[in-house]
């Protein structure tokens, strides 16, 4: 690095071709860019940016515009994207090989979740699942008509977040399994079921609970 007689680079800072302004102690110096090529990175970084991409892949994978709205209502101090790797990156080893899907949240918000949940039957024949849930003893009477909502993971794939049409009230919920987006969508072999609630505006969610469950074969 070397020092500039003129302070010519008052005015400028940052990279220019391969050259790099910098101030240190009010003065201004100039040295060569740093150069990597591809095949000098090391292991680690290269796992690092295959799991970026992956989680990169799986948020694109939401087609639902609402998915990404709940999510930048979610993020406080950045985008919603950048908050949704923060929050799923545990759900990914570390070459970003998904290996624990309930990990994943599909939502996020400051809502009270709904309590002790439970979603039978675990093993299904037709796609359609009773869920039962308790409420905070603390919940406001208000948020008694907050909805629930639902969405699956199916071999990959998400569906689209569904509206239930059923509310915190009601303790107990019999849905069908929302179908993936696929040319010909089903349900079938491992499903993941995620829940979760909104406000009855949809400005508000709680973050979500995930639950496995397979269908018979028989």
């Amino acid at each position: 690095m070397a020092k500039m007689k003129r302070n010519i680079g008052d005015s400028v800072s940052g990279k220019i071709g391969n050259v790099v302004f910098v101030q240190m102690g009010g003065n201004s110096y100039v040295r060569s860019a740093p150069f990597r090529a591809k095949n000098n990175w090391s292991e680690q970084q290269i796992l690092y940016r295959q799991r970026l991409s992956k989680i990169s892949k799986l948020w694109n994978s939401f087609k639902s515009d609402q998915t990404k709205k709940i999510w930048k209502l979610a993020a406080e101090s950045m985008n919603g994207y950048a908050w949704f790797i923060k929050k799923n990156s545990p759900a990914l080893a570390i070459d970003g090989t998904l290996f624990d899907p309930t990990m994943l949240s599909v939502s996020d918000g400051h809502l009270i979740p709904l309590q002790k949940i439970t979603v039978e039957p675990e093993i299904f024949t037709e796609p359609v699942v009773n869920i039962h849930w308790q409420n905070d003893e603390h919940l406001k009477s208000d948020r008694l008509k907050d909805t629930i909502w639902a969405m699956t993971l199916t071999d990959g794939v998400f569906s689209p977040p569904v509206n239930t049409g059923f509310h915190r009230e009601d303790l107990h919920a019999t849905i069908m399994l929302p179908r993936p987006y696929a040319p010909n969508p089903s349900v079938s072999g491992m499903v993941n079921l995620y829940l979760f609630v909104s406000s009855s505006d949809e400005l508000q969610y709680t973050q979500s609970v995930s639950f496995q469950l397979m269908k018979s074969r028989n």
